[in-house]
């Protein structure tokens, strides 16, 4: 049997950061505002838009699984 321990509930999404970063219409646009910031600005933002980590759904299916038979708690 395995635990799994988070200091946070787990958040099922693709990427920790928002696709707008992804997206060739506007991610230069975002790179170059980000570089603009002084050093403690960039940590600020980047904190605000992680909101912590997350899991891909491939692996929340797997952990919800595993919760379900038991091998997991």
């Amino acid at each position: 049997k395995v635990v799994l321990c988070s200091r946070r509930p787990l958040v099922e999404r693709h990427f920790d950061i928002d696709t707008c970063w992804f997206d060739r219409r506007s991610a230069n646009l975002q790179i170059s505002e980000f570089y603009h910031q002084s050093e403690a600005e960039r940590l600020t933002a980047l904190k605000e838009v992680r909101g912590g980590g997350s899991v891909p759904p491939i692996y929340m299916n797997d952990v919800r699984k595993w919760q379900a038979s038991g091998e997991l708690s």
